[in-house]
């Protein structure tokens, strides 16, 4: 037999709860959320955009200068990469599979399981 208390519907004394307390269940947006007056922030305020702002046009110029003498900077990069595809080629090449371990002839195992079979003997070498 079941047990008629294990399904009856449960319920709450809440007596001993505040009345303030018994239906406040609402959550705080935080105020970074909040619409309404918030203080803007400058673009430069941050270290971090101020970086950005620096190096930017640095970088760029470094590009563009590259850019223009590419003629002169072309040949030897192509020769250093020339050399590193060449030496990683030379390196598979060499590589070598490890020796592998002797083992034991197969067909002399089979040839033993194949005698103790026609001898009567089972798998488990039992006659």
């Amino acid at each position: 037999m079941v047990d008629a208390s294990l399904y009856a519907p449960i319920h709450t004394n809440s007596a001993h709860l505040p009345d303030k307390h018994a239906m406040n269940m609402r959550l705080n947006t935080p105020k970074k959320y909040r619409v309404g007056k918030r203080q803007k922030r400058h673009m430069v305020s941050s270290l971090r955009w101020l970086w950005l702002w620096i190096l930017t046009p640095i970088i760029i110029f470094g590009g563009y200068q590259i850019y223009e003498r590419r003629d002169e900077f072309g040949p030897p990069v192509q020769e250093f990469i020339r050399d590193r595809v060449n030496d990683a080629q030379s390196g598979l090449a060499t590589a070598a599979a490890p020796t592998p371990l002797p083992t034991s002839d197969p067909r002399s195992a089979h040839r033993a399981r194949r005698r103790a079979l026609d001898a009567g003997r089972g798998r488990n070498g039992a006659g």
